[in-house]
This record gives C-alpha cells, structure tokens and sequence, in this order.
C-alpha cells in the first residue's frame, strides 16, 4: 500500500496558490494577529510585533498526538 501526502493534492488543484493568495491579502493592510495595526507588511512596513514582510519561524515539528 502506497500513501500519497494529502497536501499534495492542494499543489496539483491549485488550492494552495489560492490560500497562499488570501494570505498575502491579509498582509497587505495587516490584521493577522490581535493588535490589528493595519501596517503594511508586504512593503515591509513594521508595528507593535516587529514582524515586517518575512515572518521567522522559530521553530516546528510533527505533530503525532492528540490535541
């Protein structure tokens, strides 16, 4: 039996170029976290969270288990 990763349908339907799309909208004027500040990320423009047009992960893993 072969798995096929789910979100790889997302890529071929492209699904995933449409939410990546929503998402820019949000950051055009940004409202994407709590303080709502409208800044303008996508020019890089900076606000309360000091976060400009590149957001840094600081870090990530699978998730295996139970919410």
């Amino acid at each position: 039996m072969t798995t096929f990763p789910s979100y790889l349908n997302l890529v071929e339907s492209g699904e995933l170029d449409r939410r990546a799309g929503l998402l820019l909208d949000l950051l055009e004027q940004c409202v994407v976290c709590p303080h709502d500040c409208r800044v303008k990320r996508l020019d890089d423009m900076r606000a309360i969270c000091e976060t400009g047009r590149w957001a840094e992960v600081a870090s990530w893993c699978g998730h295996h288990g139970e919410e």
